[in-house]
């Protein structure tokens, strides 16, 4: 049986990192999965920490992403204050059959106002509630209060990762107290929680002190390190032996294989 789209999300039993493997193509969403990965990201590194990939990209991609793995996709580096923009591109995205829609939290203005119209567009399948990932960013200082607020809008989890991918690492970005205040922020509200951010390998025993239910990866995952390159599945495969374990993929509550 293939995975419902209406069933709520549910959070991932805590101890079990889930790998999430960015890619920008069909090709190389089937090179992360031979390599491990337990969720496949969509998302175009050269539009942006965030970039959105078109419909005929994503549907291709959904083609090779079969359960247990799930497919998240983003919406792009819009503005929070463009709520509009923000709600069409959530709709766009959904439409193309993604299990998770990743929308980034980008600038200064208040969330407020985005997060009360999300609060209102409720339908699961059209407009992804239950199926939302609020990716808020590092680089900025971190709105711990929002997190709080993010079930209340239909988001099922939150990541941390950051805009400017030539600053560092997320664990150069943050400190260690901010990130382990954000996944208890998280999971205190009954999200499930991710970390990325330029993670590489040596990053990751670091990363995992801190338990969160994902970390994801692009640079790292790429040939010569370049999160702008080709997917290669070996470098897949080292990343989930780092990990030290395959963990089953997000699915939503209910659904069998």
């Amino acid at each position: 049986m293939t995975q419902s789209l209406t069933a709520p999300y549910k959070q991932p039993d805590q101890g079990q990192i889930r790998m999430l493997a960015s890619v920008m193509s069909a090709a190389e969403a089937a090179a992360a999965i031979a390599g491990g990965a337990d969720i496949i990201d969509a998302k175009d590194p050269r539009s942006g920490a965030l970039g959105a990939v078109d419909d005929a990209t994503l549907r291709a991609i959904r083609a090779v992403v079969r359960h247990p793995i799930g497919l998240s996709a983003t919406t792009g580096d819009i503005p929070v204050s463009e709520v509009a923009s923000i709600v069409n591109e959530i709709l766009r995205v959904a439409a193309t059959g993604v299990d998770l829609v990743k929308i980034g939290l980008f600038g200064p203005a208040d969330p407020q106002p985005l997060m009360a119209e999300l609060a209102r567009q409720q339908d699961v399948t059209t407009s992804a509630w239950g199926r939302r990932v609020a990716v808020l960013l590092a680089d900025d200082k971190i709105d711990f209060d929002l997190i709080g607020t993010l079930p209340g809008a239909g988001f099922a989890g939150v990541m941390l990762d950051t805009a400017r991918k030539d600053a560092g690492a997320l664990v150069d970005i943050a400190t260690t107290r901010d990130l382990e205040a954000f996944v208890a922020c998280g999971r205190n509200a009954g999200l499930f929680v991710g970390l990325a951010g330029s993670l590489r390998l040596r990053h990751i025993p670091e990363v995992m002190s801190l338990e969160p239910d994902i970390m994801g990866f692009r640079g790292a995952l790429c040939r010569g390190l370049s999160r702008t390159d080709d997917i290669d599945a070996g470098a897949v495969a080292a990343v989930g032996a780092a990990l030290g374990k395959r963990a089953a993929a997000l699915q939503p509550a209910g659904a069998q294989s």
